[in-house]
C-alpha cells in the first residue's frame, strides 16, 4: 500500500469498543502511512492517532501483522517494525526501565513470540534484521523462563530447508549475543554448536554470513567457558572441530568462498580462543604456522605489487572491502604467529629457522603506503603517536613494531644480532637492483632503516648491545650530503631519526651532515620534515647527555640550533614540550654561550609560560630550564625584565589566556620559587618587593587553598634567601615587610583554612 493512502480527512476517531479488528488494523495502517509524509501536520495528526491507536486491543498485532505482510509497501513495514520495538520497550514488563501501563497481556506475548519467527525467513535483509531485533528484544525478558519452545524455534530456523530462514536465523542469533547475557547464551550452547559448525562449512553461503558464524562461534565458546570456569568435554568437541574446520578453509585458495574476510575473523578466532583457553589450541597453532606462512607470502607479494604502483588497489578481487579486510588478515595472521612463536615449541624452531625469511616479511609489511603517508600529513600528531608508540595500533607496521620484540625475545638476542646483520646486507643488495622502481627503493629503504631502529631500542631496553652495520649507517648518512633524498620526504625523515638514535655510532663527519640537515629540516615548510628534525635533535640530545664523545659539535652549535628551535611557529603543546627538553639538554652541554642567547630564549620561555601546561612533564622541564638559567648571574637582569612581569600579572589577576586562573596561579608561583631558589647572587630589592606584594595579594584573597599553599612555600623560600630584604620593606601605609609575614601566618591560622595549613604541614 503507498503513502498516497495518506489523507487528513481519513482520521476518524475509532473507539475501541465499537469498531471491528479490520477497521482497527485499517486505521493503524493509514496511520503508519501518515507518519511518512512530508507535510509536518500530516506527521502531527498521525503521531496523535498512533498515540491514541497504542492504547486499543491488538494494536501490537496489527503491527506485526503489517510488518509481515509482504505487499505492503517497505517503508511502511519499517515503520510499522519501529512503533512495535517501541511499544514493546514501553509495555512489555513492569520491571524494564521506562515501563509505562498497561503491561501487554500474556495472550499477546504469546501470540507475538509465535507470529514474529515466521519474519526471520522474509525475503527482504531489511525486514529480516528487523524482526530479529524485535525477537531478541523479547527473548533477553522472557527466555527461558517464559519461552519454553524458544530453541525448538532457533533451531528450526537455522536446520531449514529454507535459505532465508536459515540467514535469518543467523541474523537473529547474532542479535542474541548482543544482546543475552552470558548465562542466557550459555543455555544455548547444548544444541547451537552443530548448526552453525554446519552452516561453516557450507561453501554455499556468503562470505559475509560464514564469518558471523566464526565470530558467534567464538563468543558461545566464550560464554559455555566463563559459566563452567573450565573446559568441558562439550566444548573441547566443538573448538577441536571448529579450528579443523578452519584449518581446512585456510588452506583453500583464494576464492569468492574462501575470501579475506573469511580467512581475517578465522584468525581473529585463534588469537581469541588461543588467549581464553591455551591448551586447547596449541595443536591448532602448530597446524596452523605453515599455512599461516603460505598465506603471508601471497599477500607479500601483491603487498610489493603495490608498493611499486601506489595507483592501484592491494588486490583486484571481487569481494566487497577486499583491501579492508586483506590487511585485517595480515594483521590477524601476524597475531596467531606472534603467540606460535612464544607458547610454541614448533612455532619457536620455525622462528629460529626461518629468521631471515620473517624479516623479510617484516620489511614489506612495514613499508608505508600512500594512504598512511596522507594520514600523517593531515594529521602531523598521528605520526609522532604512532613514532613514539604511546597509541594504539592504527596500521601494520605500528603493530608490527611490537611484534618484533616478541620475535627477539623468541629467538633470541643473540641469534637475532647475527642474522640481522646477514639479512640488511643481502636486502639492501636486493633492493638496489629495483632501482628502476624509485618509489619501491625508497620506501624499502626506509623501512629497513625503520626496523633497525626498533631493533636498537628494544636491546637497548634489554640492556644487551647489538652490532651496528657502520657501512650501511655511512651510506644512509650519504644520502643526505647527496641531497637524495629531497624529493622523498619519509626517507628523508627516516635517515634523520635513524642517525638521532644511532647518534654514538655516527663517525664525526657523518654527525655534522646530521646536525646541518636538522638544521635546515627545522625551517622547512613540510610540517613532517620540521616534526622529525625536532624528534631527531631530541633523541640526539638524550644521547649527548650520555656520550660525551661528540658534545663538542653540538656545543659549537648550540646558538644556531637554539636560535631554529625558538624560531618554529604553531607548533603543537607536545612539540613545545620536545623543543624545550632539546633547549635544556643544549643548555647543559655548553652553559658558556647561554649569555649570548637570552636575548631570544627569554621572551620565548616567557610566551611558554602559559600555553602548555597541560602535557605531562612538561612544567617540570619548565622549571628545570629556568633553574638553570637563574644559576647563570648573566641571566637575571633579562629574567627580571622580561620573564617575572608576566610571571607577576598572572600571579596577581585574573587572566583570559586559559580557563582555570588557580591552576596559572599555582604555576606562576612554582616559576617564582624556582628562580628564587636557583638564583647564586643577592636577590634585587625590587624583585622582592614586587614578588612579595603579588604573594600577599594570592594570599589573602585567593579561594584555592592550593593557590595559598604555593604563594606561603615561595614566601618561605624569600625568607630563606632574604629576610634582612623583607623586613626592610615598607609600604605606604607604614607597614613593613614583618607586618605582611605576621598578616600572613595570621590568615593561615583562621579556622576555614585547616586545609592549606594541612598541605602546608604535608
Amino acid at each position: 500500500m503507498k503513502v498516497d493512502r495518506c489523507y487528513v480527512n481519513s482520521f476518524i476517531w475509532i473507539r475501541s469498543n465499537s469498531c471491528s479488528m479490520m477497521d482497527l488494523k485499517e486505521a493503524l495502517l493509514q496511520t503508519v502511512s501518515c507518519m511518512l509524509s512530508q507535510d509536518y501536520e500530516i506527521r502531527r495528526l498521525a503521531e496523535e492517532r498512533q498515540k491514541a491507536l497504542e492504547v486499543t486491543d491488538d494494536y501490537s498485532l496489527h503491527l506485526v501483522e503489517i510488518l509481515l505482510t509482504a505487499d505492503e509497501a517497505l517503508d511502511e513495514r519499517q515503520m510499522a517494525s519501529i512503533l512495535l520495538n517501541k511499544y514493546i520497550k514501553a509495555h512489555w514488563h513492569e520491571s524494564n526501565e521506562g515501563f509505562i501501563e498497561p503491561e501487554v497481556t500474556e495472550t499477546t506475548k504469546r501470540k507475538l513470540r509465535n507470529v514474529l519467527p515466521n519474519g526471520l525467513g522474509d525475503d527482504i535483509p531489511k525486514i529480516q534484521k528487523a524482526v530479529a531485533a524485535t525477537l531478541a528484544m523479547i527473548a533477553i525478558n522472557d527466555y527461558p523462563q517464559d519461552w519454553d519452545s524458544f530453541q525448538f524455534m532457533l533451531l528450526s530456523k537455522l536446520y531449514s530447508q529454507n535459505r532465508n530462514e536459515i540467514i535469518g536465523g543467523l541474523i537473529f542469533t547474532n542479535e542474541l549475543t548482543k544482546r543475552f547475557c552470558k548465562e542466557q547464551l550459555s543455555l544455548l550452547t547444548p544444541v547451537i554448536y552443530e548448526p552453525l559448525y554446519q552452516i561453516c562449512r557450507n561453501d554455499g553461503f556468503s562470505s559475509e554470513h560464514r564469518t558471523l558464524v566464526i565470530n558467534m562461534a567464538f563468543i558461545f565458546f566464550a560464554a559455555d567457558y566463563y559459566i563452567n570456569g573450565t573446559p568441558n568435554d562439550r566444548l573441547i568437541s566443538a573448538v577441536e572441530k571448529f579450528c579443523e574446520l578452519f584449518i581446512e578453509i585456510l588452506s583453500q585458495p583464494y576464492s569468492l568462498k574462501s575470501t579475506f574476510a573469511v580467512k581475517s575473523e578465522i584468525f581473529q578466532f585463534l588469537s581469541n580462543a588461543n588467549i581464553l583457553f591455551p591448551n586447547l589450541l596449541k595443536k591448532t597453532l602448530e597446524k596452523s604456522i605453515s599455512v599461516s606462512w603460505s598465506i603471508l607470502g601471497s599477500c607479500a607479494v601483491e603487498y610489493v605489487k603495490f608498493i611499486m604502483d601506489q595507483q592501484t588497489c592491494i588486490m583486484d578481487f571481487h569481494e566487497k572491502d577486499a583491501n579492508v579486510h586483506y590487511l585485517s588478515l595480515i594483521r590477524n595472521i601476524f597475531c596467531v604467529l606472534g603467540s606460535a612463536f612464544l607458547d610454541v615449541d614448533i612455532g619457536q624452531k620455525f622462528a629460529y629457522e626461518n629468521l631471515h625469511d620473517i624479516l623479510s616479511i617484516f620489511v614489506t609489511f612495514m613499508t608505508i603506503t600512500a594512504d598512511v603517508q596522507d594520514s600523517w600529513y593531515s594529521d602531523e600528531e598521528l605520526f609522532y603517536s604512532d613514532e613514539s608508540g604511546d597509541t594504539v595500533e592504527t596500521n601494520l607496521r605500528t603493530y608490527l613494531k611490537h611484534l618484533l620484540q616478541t620475535l627477539i625475545h623468541s629467538v633470541s638476542y643473540e641469534r637475532f644480532d647475527e642474522i640481522f646483520r646477514q639479512f640488511l646486507i643481502r636486502k639492501l643488495e636486493e633492493t638496489n637492483t629495483r632501482i628502476e622502481n624509485i618509489t619501491y627503493w625508497w620506501r624499502t629503504h626506509e623501512s629497513l632503516m625503520y626496523m633497525l631502529q626498533l631493533a636498537f631500542d628494544v636491546f637497548k631496553k634489554g640492556s644487551r648491545h647489538m652490532n651496528i652495520n657502520l657501512p650501511q649507517l655511512t651510506m644512509w648518512t650519504s644520502y643526505l650530503n647527496a641531497n637524495l633524498t629531497k624529493n622523498f620526504y619519509l626517507l628523508h625523515m627516516r635517515v634523520l631519526l635513524l642517525g638521532g638514535t644511532l647518534s654514538k655510532y655516527l663517525g664525526r663527519d657523518e654527525l655534522i651532515i646530521h646536525i646541518n640537515t636538522i638544521l635546515d629540516s627545522l625551517m622547512s615548510t613540510n610540517i613532517l620534515v620540521r616534526l622529525s628534525a625536532i624528534m631527531a635533535l631530541e633523541k640526539h640530545c638524550e644521547q649527548i647527555n650520555n656520550e660525551h664523545q661528540y658534545t663538542h659539535e653540538f656545543a659549537r652549535n648550540i646558538k644556531n640550533i637554539t636560535e631554529r628551535l625558538i624560531s618554529i611557529r604553531d607548533l603543537t603543546p607536545r612539540l613545545c614540550y620536545i623543543v624545550l627538553k632539546c633547549l635544556q639538554s643544549l643548555i647543559m652541554v655548553n652553559r658558556m654561550e647561554v649569555p649570548d642567547l637570552l636575548e631570544k630564549l627569554v621572551p620565548y620561555l616567557r610566551t611558554l609560560f602559559w600555553k602548555n601546561m597541560s602535557i605531562p612533564g612538561f612544567m617540570e622541564v619548565y622549571n628545570s630550564l629556568i633553574g638553570e638559567l637563574s644559576k647563570n648571574s648573566y641571566c637575571m637582569g633579562y629574567i627580571h625584565n622580561m620573564l617575572l612581569p608576566e610571571i607577576i600579572k598572572d600571579i596577581s589577576t585574573t587572566t583570559d589566556k586559559i580557563e582555570d586562573v588557580a591552576d596559572v596561579q599555582c604555576v606562576g608561583i612554582n616559576v617564582l620559587q624556582t628562580i628564587i631558589e636557583n638564583i647564586p647572587v643577592s636577590i634585587n630589592y625590587q624583585l622582592i618587593e614586587e614578588s612579595l606584594t603579588s604573594l600577599y595579594k594570592v594570599i589573602m584573597t585567593a579561594d584555592d587553598t592550593s593557590v595559598i599553599w604555593h604563594a606561603v612555600s615561595c614566601i618561605c623560600y624569600f625568607l630563606y634567601k632574604a629576610a634582612d630584604k623583607i623586613f626592610a620593606i615598607r609600604d605606604t601605609n607604614g607597614q613593613n615587610g614583618l607586618d605582611f609575614i605576621m598578616n600572613v601566618i595570621k590568615h593561615i591560622l583562621e579556622p576555614q583554612m585547616g586545609d592549606a595549613i594541612c598541605k602546608l604541614n604535608m
